[in-house]
């Protein structure tokens, strides 16, 4: 007999097939002496023993195929390896992994590795068999950045930090006016953004799976407005030539230089306020040279003296028209001389 019935068996002695048939099945002519029998059933691992059949007894055989399963294994790895493998009743492993003594059936087993999603695969262990599973794509967790600029355009760079797997390329663009969502594999970014005269912004930020995280930044500004006589100086602001006004520049202490052919240059500190509208207005200061005669003549500024002839030179006056006086001793009210 077996459980379940129905198992084809072979009875044997002596190396010859004596007997076959199906169970359960009966036999009540057999010559007593040793004989050797065998059951099978697929999965299961057969049933083979030699029994006595003795004069006048009854020899019972019972096989319960279920104590006697066939196990079965397979073998699975991924890409990238080193993600955790795990099916119900048996011990987490490693890829690449090899899970033995299974007994046939289907499992589901379940792949993990941080920074990828999780993937499933079905699986169906037959007994005496392994099973060599296709190798298993891991796919990049994913996460979004958004990115905004005030002002917006500006060039940018996401450079990922240490990231997870495969190394991410990097990320080059300008901002736009409404947050700029990019979609990035999970991991920490190194931020950087760019303005023409203005310090470089960076920050590190960590991106989440299926998470949205968000990076702003002002670049904030002042307006400074300069008008210079004579027009055609040269203007620096923190050592860059600046040649049209007005003009927007970072909040903070500037300092400007104004030069001009033949003159010392004119150095001018200012602090400059986030916001603020500057203006500036800033003069040369011009050189008269005036000669009198008769030369005992005493030429005046702005009723001030400076001196007598025959020739004087003015210098530290304002453009513009300027008006002098020469007198003489002896005489009446002097001449008034225009001079531009």
């Amino acid at each position: 007999r077996s459980t379940p019935a129905g198992l084809v068996f072979e009875v044997s002695k002596g190396g010859k097939r004596m007997l076959a048939g199906v169970t359960p099945t009966n036999f009540t002519d057999l010559p007593a002496g040793s004989y050797r029998v065998t059951m099978k059933r697929d999965g299961f691992q057969p049933f083979d023993d030699t029994v006595a059949v003795l004069k006048g007894i009854l020899t019972p055989i019972n096989w319960n195929s279920a104590d006697n399963v066939l196990r079965g294994a397979f073998s699975v790895t991924t890409t990238p390896t080193n993600a955790s493998a795990v099916i119900e009743g048996q011990a987490p492993r490693f890829t690449p992994a090899l899970f033995a003594s299974l007994s046939p059936g289907k499992f589901t087993a379940t792949f993990r590795l941080d920074g990828y999603e999780p993937e499933t695969r079905e699986i169906e262990v037959k007994g005496g068999a392994t099973n060599a599973l296709a190798p298993v794509a891991l796919r990049r967790s994913t996460g979004t950045l958004q990115l905004t600029s005030t002002p917006a355009n500006l060039p940018y760079e996401i450079q990922p930090v240490n990231g997870l797997g495969d190394a991410v390329a990097l990320n080059r663009g300008s901002t736009k006016a409404a947050p700029e969502s990019l979609v990035l594999p999970t991991g920490a970014y190194l931020v950087k953004v760019r303005r023409p005269g203005w310090p470089e912004f960076t920050k590190e930020v960590t991106v989440n799976r299926q998470q949205t995280v968000s990076v702003t930044h002002e670049f904030a500004e002042g307006t400074l407005d300069i008008s210079i006589q004579p027009a055609s100086a040269q203007l620096t602001v923190n050592g860059i030539a600046i040649a049209k006004f007005p003009v927007p520049l970072p909040p903070g202490p500037l300092e400007i230089v104004a030069t001009y052919p033949k003159m010392p240059n004119l150095i001018t500190n200012v602090a400059l306020a986030k916001g603020q509208q500057l203006p500036l207005r800033l003069t040369f200061p011009g050189t008269v040279a005036i000669t009198v005669d008769p030369p005992e003549a005493e030429i005046f500024v702005g009723g001030v003296s400076k001196g007598k002839g025959p020739t004087q030179e003015l210098a530290g006056l304002p453009p513009g028209n300027l008006s002098f006086e020469v007198k003489r001793d002896g005489d009446g009210a002097g001449r008034l001389l225009l001079v531009r």
